[in-house]
């Protein structure tokens, strides 16, 4: 059963609060709040949490759920997560940008979910990191995302 929870505007109907007013668990992800916290306390700043709620879970559902998060569900892959981060991560949409466009020369060459193949032989993880060690501590650093994807583009480098 899905319960509806108020959205913050009509624009973004999938934007809200969950509003508990009763006895509630966190089943998982206690360090990444501890860390988001932080965050909005240092930066003075709002972020969007995604998060899965249920609702009406007995002790029982509760345990079985806990044990399924915490014993079988499997992560996601460090090229994955750089690939849904692209938006809020300049270096991750960057590297983003190296595999799925046209122009550039890892297109076709590379896979955003980590799973090489033979054509397929460069991860997105491997392209943050090689982004991230030439801009890192250098004149790059400091200049926008879009002029560091021109560079990447036209780099020798990769060519």
């Amino acid at each position: 059963m899905s319960i509806p929870f108020p959205p913050c505007d009509g624009q973004r109907r999938n934007f809200g609060r969950l509003i508990c007013t009763k006895k509630a668990t966190l089943m998982d992800g206690q360090h990444r709040l501890g860390g988001i916290s932080e965050y909005i306390k240092e930066t003075d700043s709002t972020l969007n949490v995604p998060f899965l709620a249920f609702h009406y879970l007995d002790e029982d559902e509760e345990i079985k759920l806990f044990d399924v998060i915490n014993s079988k569900a499997k992560g996601i892959g460090t090229s994955l997560s750089r690939y849904l981060n692209r938006d809020n991560d300049d270096i991750s949409g960057i590297a983003t940008n190296l595999i799925l466009k046209p122009e550039s020369p890892f297109f076709s060459k590379g896979t955003l979910i980590g799973r090489r193949t033979k054509e397929k032989n460069v991860t997105l993880q491997n392209l943050y990191n090689i982004i991230k060690l030439l801009t890192k501590k250098s004149a790059l650093a400091n200049l926008s995302k879009e002029r560091k994807l021109n560079i990447a583009f036209n780099s020798t480098l990769f060519n």
